[in-house]
Protein backbone atom coordinates (compact mmCIF):
# COMPACT_ATOMS: atom_id res chain seq x y z
CA UNK A 1 0.00 0.00 0.00
CA UNK A 2 1.63 3.56 -0.93
CA UNK A 3 2.26 5.70 1.99
CA UNK A 4 1.12 8.95 2.46
CA UNK A 5 1.72 11.44 5.34
CA UNK A 6 -1.28 12.24 7.61
CA UNK A 7 -2.87 15.71 6.53
CA UNK A 8 -1.58 15.14 2.57
CA UNK A 9 -3.62 15.79 -0.25
CA UNK A 10 -5.50 12.95 -1.60
CA UNK A 11 -5.35 12.54 -4.89
CA UNK A 12 -7.09 9.41 -6.12
CA UNK A 13 -9.81 11.37 -7.06
CA UNK A 14 -10.97 14.84 -7.83
CA UNK A 15 -14.73 14.11 -6.75
CA UNK A 16 -14.04 15.77 -3.13
CA UNK A 17 -11.26 17.60 -3.22
CA UNK A 18 -10.89 18.64 0.12
CA UNK A 19 -9.57 15.47 1.47
CA UNK A 20 -6.31 14.64 2.94
CA UNK A 21 -4.96 11.62 3.95
CA UNK A 22 -5.15 9.91 7.42
CA UNK A 23 -3.89 6.55 8.06
CA UNK A 24 -1.71 5.60 4.94
CA UNK A 25 0.96 4.12 6.88
CA UNK A 26 4.17 1.74 5.99
CA UNK A 27 7.15 0.62 8.10
CA UNK A 28 9.52 3.11 6.69
CA UNK A 29 7.87 5.96 8.52
CA UNK A 30 7.49 6.37 12.11
CA UNK A 31 3.55 7.54 13.32
CA UNK A 32 1.22 8.65 16.04
CA UNK A 33 0.84 5.70 18.73
CA UNK A 34 -1.74 6.09 21.89
CA UNK A 35 -4.83 5.19 23.27
CA UNK A 36 -8.04 6.04 21.04
CA UNK A 37 -12.07 6.22 22.33
CA UNK A 38 -13.58 2.73 22.11
CA UNK A 39 -16.05 5.01 20.18
CA UNK A 40 -13.27 5.53 17.62
CA UNK A 41 -13.18 2.21 16.49
CA UNK A 42 -16.98 1.86 16.36
CA UNK A 43 -17.18 4.73 14.21
CA UNK A 44 -14.71 3.40 11.77
CA UNK A 45 -16.41 -0.23 11.79
CA UNK A 46 -19.68 1.58 10.58
CA UNK A 47 -18.09 3.84 7.84
CA UNK A 48 -15.87 0.43 6.74
CA UNK A 49 -19.52 -1.37 6.90
CA UNK A 50 -20.22 0.86 3.48
CA UNK A 51 -16.49 1.75 2.07
CA UNK A 52 -15.56 3.71 -1.00
CA UNK A 53 -13.06 3.47 -3.69
CA UNK A 54 -13.04 -0.92 -3.12
CA UNK A 55 -10.23 -2.17 -5.22
CA UNK A 56 -10.12 -6.54 -6.31
CA UNK A 57 -6.82 -6.82 -4.42
CA UNK A 58 -6.01 -6.75 -1.08
CA UNK A 59 -3.27 -5.75 0.79
CA UNK A 60 -1.09 -6.48 3.72
CA UNK A 61 -0.05 -5.03 6.89
CA UNK A 62 3.21 -3.67 6.37
CA UNK A 63 4.06 -4.33 10.30
CA UNK A 64 3.08 -7.89 10.77
CA UNK A 65 2.70 -9.40 7.13
CA UNK A 66 -0.71 -10.39 7.79
CA UNK A 67 -2.87 -10.38 4.74
CA UNK A 68 -6.62 -10.91 4.04
CA UNK A 69 -7.22 -9.39 7.94
CA UNK A 70 -11.19 -9.34 9.10
CA UNK A 71 -12.68 -7.75 11.38
CA UNK A 72 -15.45 -8.41 13.08
CA UNK A 73 -17.85 -5.90 12.72
CA UNK A 74 -22.27 -5.65 14.15
CA UNK A 75 -22.56 -2.76 11.13
CA UNK A 76 -21.80 -5.07 8.04
CA UNK A 77 -24.72 -7.32 6.87
CA UNK A 78 -22.18 -10.60 7.01
CA UNK A 79 -21.07 -8.98 10.58
CA UNK A 80 -17.03 -9.05 9.33
CA UNK A 81 -15.53 -6.98 7.40
CA UNK A 82 -11.82 -7.38 5.14
CA UNK A 83 -9.79 -4.85 5.58
CA UNK A 84 -7.18 -3.48 3.34
CA UNK A 85 -9.34 -3.50 -0.12
CA UNK A 86 -10.73 -0.15 0.44
CA UNK A 87 -11.43 3.37 1.54
CA UNK A 88 -13.04 5.14 3.98
CA UNK A 89 -13.61 8.92 3.81
CA UNK A 90 -14.98 11.05 6.72
CA UNK A 91 -16.55 15.28 6.47
CA UNK A 92 -14.20 17.27 8.49
CA UNK A 93 -15.76 19.78 10.67
CA UNK A 94 -14.82 22.77 8.21
CA UNK A 95 -16.08 21.07 4.90
CA UNK A 96 -13.33 18.86 4.30
CA UNK A 97 -12.65 15.31 4.68
CA UNK A 98 -10.59 12.61 5.15
CA UNK A 99 -9.61 9.41 3.38
CA UNK A 100 -8.02 6.40 4.76
CA UNK A 101 -7.67 2.99 4.36
CA UNK A 102 -10.06 0.59 5.80
CA UNK A 103 -6.51 -1.60 7.09
CA UNK A 104 -6.54 1.51 9.32
CA UNK A 105 -8.46 -0.28 11.50
CA UNK A 106 -5.79 -2.79 11.92
CA UNK A 107 -3.50 -0.19 12.77
CA UNK A 108 -5.43 1.28 15.73
CA UNK A 109 -6.39 -2.05 16.85
CA UNK A 110 -2.95 -3.83 16.34
CA UNK A 111 -0.32 -1.54 16.12
CA UNK A 112 -1.60 1.37 18.42
CA UNK A 113 -1.75 4.28 15.81
CA UNK A 114 -3.57 7.15 17.08
CA UNK A 115 -5.42 8.73 13.99
CA UNK A 116 -4.66 12.75 14.27
CA UNK A 117 -7.37 14.40 16.45
CA UNK A 118 -9.25 16.19 13.75
CA UNK A 119 -9.67 12.80 12.18
CA UNK A 120 -10.98 11.20 15.52
CA UNK A 121 -13.45 14.31 15.92
CA UNK A 122 -15.13 13.85 12.23
CA UNK A 123 -15.56 10.51 13.02
CA UNK A 124 -16.99 10.53 16.45
CA UNK A 125 -19.47 13.19 15.69
CA UNK A 126 -21.10 10.29 13.29
CA UNK A 127 -23.49 10.88 10.47
CA UNK A 128 -26.00 14.05 10.64
CA UNK A 129 -23.52 15.90 13.27
CA UNK A 130 -21.26 17.10 10.77
CA UNK A 131 -19.11 13.97 10.30
CA UNK A 132 -19.57 10.53 8.65
CA UNK A 133 -19.49 9.86 5.14
CA UNK A 134 -19.80 12.89 3.04
CA UNK A 135 -22.88 13.23 0.73
CA UNK A 136 -23.07 11.24 -2.32
CA UNK A 137 -19.93 9.26 -1.16
CA UNK A 138 -21.60 6.22 0.45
Amino acid sequence: MPYYPDGSPYVYDDLWPELVNVGWLDDSHPYRRGDVPVELVDGLLRLAADPVNVTRGVHTCPFCGGSYLTVENPHATSGSTLLGSAEIHVRGAGGGGFAAPTLMIHYVLDHGYAPPPPFQQAVLRGPGRGGGAPPGRR
